[in-house]
């Protein structure tokens, strides 16, 4: 082999897929590897069998990039942290009240989705930030170690800070996630500002609440991951990729895992709608049944855009990404 070889890995809950290509060449390699209860083991594996059956090792990899499932299934299943909020006196209700949108709204006894957050998780402190983002009420350090503090005797794993008008002026955020986490180092803290500063006050809390959930599983994962692969001899950055079918760094991702939720289908989407241009049949259906998720979508022509979609029971995810009428449920 010559090299240097582009690799992609898509993670599954049954089996982890491996394709290394030579950029030279443009001959691929493909592997099928079954997947184990630790992802990052499952890759290892992967790369070694790629080794031994190709003879391509670490240092002849110039380009890694993978999708994982292992957000998206954390959240499908609700296996994810426990998660604790903060947000502005008077809003403690947004999550519950969501859009006041039922699944059917001639169906009296049509059940309400569960929030990631009880109401009993939720935290107010006595902040507010203008639409302008000017300070109205400054915030207080010791309101928001008292409220942090009660939240971890109701064993809070994970915080969420989710503040009125963040996106305009975040200077709240940052301070009580600067507060929190000299108080608690090993506390999983993120906000809303951080993770998606836009206006819509459900959406930016909803989206914050669920990166959270998933933020601690995707950090270690991709920490560890970054490590294996580097006693591998893997010398470039680790990617990651996106729900809009782009990649980011590793160290990107573990920050804000959340948009990588649908990596894995987004990929899938893409990569039929390529492979229809080469064969001449621009309309596609896809279908991808994994172990624990189905993937299906509606290609007409190119990948389509949308802001808004669903995972499971959570409504509403309003990340941009590329979706050609993507559609996810729980198998």
């Amino acid at each position: 082999m010559t090299g240097p070889f582009r690799v992609g890995v898509d993670i599954g809950g049954t089996f982890t897929d491996l394709l290394a290509m030579d950029e030279r060449s443009g001959r691929t390699f493909v592997l099928k590897q079954p997947s184990t209860t630790s992802p990052v083991e499952a890759v290892v594996d992967g790369i070694r069998e790629l080794d031994v059956r190709h003879g391509i090792d670490g240092p002849q990899i110039g380009y890694f990039a993978h999708g994982t499932t292992i957000g998206v299934n954390t959240l499908l299943q609700r296996s994810g942290a426990r998660v604790g909020v903060l947000t502005t006196r008077g809003f403690r209700d947004v999550l519950e009240l969501r859009r006041l949108r039922l699944p059917s709204a001639q169906d009296f006894f049509t059940p309400r989705p569960r929030s990631l957050v009880p109401r009993r998780l939720v935290r107010e402190i006595d902040e507010r930030m203008l639409a302008n983002g000017q300070v109205y009420r400054p915030i207080r350090r010791e309101d928001v170690l008292v409220a942090v503090e009660d939240l971890l005797t109701q064993q809070v794993e994970a915080v969420a800070v989710c503040f009125l008008h963040a996106y305009r002026n975040a200077e709240h955020e940052h301070a009580a996630r600067r507060w929190i986490e000299e108080r608690w180092p090993s506390l999983y803290v993120c906000t809303s500002a951080q993770v998606w500063p836009q206006q819509r006050e459900y959406e930016r809390f909803l989206i914050s609440v669920m990166n959270a959930h998933i933020g601690r599983r995707m950090r270690d994962y991709l920490g560890s991951l970054e490590g294996a692969l580097a006693d591998l001899g893997v010398g470039c950055r680790v990617f990651s990729t996106k729900s809009n079918g782009g990649v980011m760094t590793a160290s990107r991702a573990a920050e804000r895992p959340v948009e990588t939720l649908l990596s894995g289908p987004a990929s899938g989407v893409i990569g039929s709608a390529y492979l229809g241009q080469l064969i001449g049949e621009p309309r596609l259906v896809t279908l991808d049944i994994g172990g624990t998720s189905a993937d299906m979508a509606v290609i007409d022509g190119e990948v389509g855009h949308s802001t808004e979609n669903t995972v499971g029971e959570i409504p509403r995810l309003a990340m941009a990404r590329r979706r050609s009428c993507l559609s996810r449920c729980r198998t």
